[in-house]
């Protein structure tokens, strides 16, 4: 019977060695440490990258004109008057175009 033992790792045959050795001298071996497995390192996350938010899509006056039209003709003249009030303004054209988007949402809400 023959036995082929392929080694391939320097720790196993100097660990064989000591234990031979040492069953000669009758003497227990040195302890042999054992090779430390490697850690794969964990792989850094990069911190995630927030997209920006849209921006609101301006509002623009005629968007404006034609709800406030159309709420108009569904009788609701003078709460859309009330509105320009709240606003401090007598009609559209003299709001800020900033604040078309808050009429808009009021004018909605009507």
């Amino acid at each position: 019977m023959n036995i082929t033992i392929k080694v391939e790792a320097d720790e196993l045959v100097q660990a064989i060695l000591q234990l031979a050795e040492s069953m000669k001298t009758n003497q227990p071996a040195e302890s042999v440490e054992k090779p430390k497995a490697k850690r794969a390192k964990a792989p850094v996350e990069e911190p995630a990258v927030e997209e920006p938010a849209p921006a609101p899509k301006a509002v623009t006056l005629e968007a404006v004109r034609a709800r406030l039209g159309e709420l108009s003709s569904d009788g609701k003249k003078e709460e859309i008057k009330s509105l320009f009030a709240k606003f401090g303004v007598a009609k559209l054209t003299e709001l800020q175009p900033e604040k078309f988007g808050e009429l808009l949402a009021a004018a909605e809400a009507l």
